[in-house]
C-alpha cells in the first residue's frame, strides 16, 4: 500500500459520499414538494435521523481497526456518518419552520447537505 494509493482512496471515499449525500438530500425535497406529503416527510426524516445516530453511535463506539487502510476507512465512515446526521438535523430543523422556509432554504443552497465541505 502506498500513499498516492491511499490518497486516492480517500478522495474517491469522499466524492462518493458526498454525491450521495446530496441525492439524498435532493430525494427528500423532491418527496416533501409532493401535495401533502411535507408533514409525512419530514416525519419519516426524523425517525431516520433517530436511526442514523444510533447506527453512528453504534459504530463510534466500536475499537478502532490495526491496519493503517482499515483506520483511514474507519474514520471517514465515522466522519461521514456524522456529517449525515448533522445535514439531516439541520434540514429537519428547517423544516420545523414550515415549507416556507425550507423551500426557500433549498432554494438558497442553505441547506446545510448543499455546503458541506469534504476537506475538513
Amino acid at each position: 500500500m502506498d500513499d498516492a494509493a491511499d490518497l486516492d482512496l480517500y478522495h474517491t471515499f469522499n466524492g462518493t459520499q458526498l454525491r450521495h449525500l446530496q441525492e439524498m438530500g435532493r430525494k427528500r425535497y423532491v418527496e416533501a414538494s409532493k401535495a401533502g406529503a411535507f408533514e409525512r416527510s419530514t416525519r419519516r426524516l426524523s425517525v431516520e435521523l433517530e436511526d442514523r445516530i444510533g447506527q453512528w453511535e453504534h459504530l463510534y463506539a466500536q475499537e478502532e481497526p490495526v491496519g493503517e487502510r482499515e483506520r483511514m476507512l474507519y474514520s471517514l465512515c465515522v466522519e461521514w456518518g456524522a456529517k449525515v446526521i448533522f445535514g439531516m438535523h439541520e434540514e429537519l430543523e428547517a423544516r420545523n419552520q414550515g415549507w416556507d422556509f425550507y423551500r426557500a432554504s433549498y432554494v438558497a443552497a442553505g441547506l446545510a447537505w448543499q455546503n458541506i465541505n469534504v476537506y475538513n
